[in-house]
């Protein structure tokens, strides 16, 4: 069983938003959740804003998917600064029986 985030790989523009949540690939018999850790050379509050519950995800017993999301809103700020990005990663899982699968490059 292995634990992703989805989208994995978005490209976005300035002023647009992205809904990223967690998917496990196979139901399990307990709640999983993940703790989250950003990187990535744009910078929160300056170029983009965390939106919702962004450091941890929880995936009901026997499902798949979640209703449980956060937003990452980008910011307009007019400034020509190459290719910026956010990595949001997986740091923990509450389950030992749950991988660590693919985190999200925004």
């Amino acid at each position: 069983m292995v634990i992703n985030l989805t989208p994995s790989l978005s490209e976005i523009f300035e002023s647009i938003k992205v809904t990223i949540t967690a998917t496990l690939t196979v139901p399990v018999s307990e709640a999983v959740t993940v703790t989250l850790d950003f990187g990535g050379n744009a910078q929160v509050g300056n170029n983009y804003l965390l939106l919702e519950n962004f450091v941890n995800i929880t995936i009901p017993v026997g499902q798949t998917s979640t209703t449980e999301q956060f937003v990452l809103a980008t910011k307009m700020d007019d400034l020509n600064e190459g290719e910026e990005y956010v990595l949001k990663n997986i740091i923990e899982v509450s389950s030992d029986a749950v991988l660590i699968g693919k985190g999200a490059k925004i």
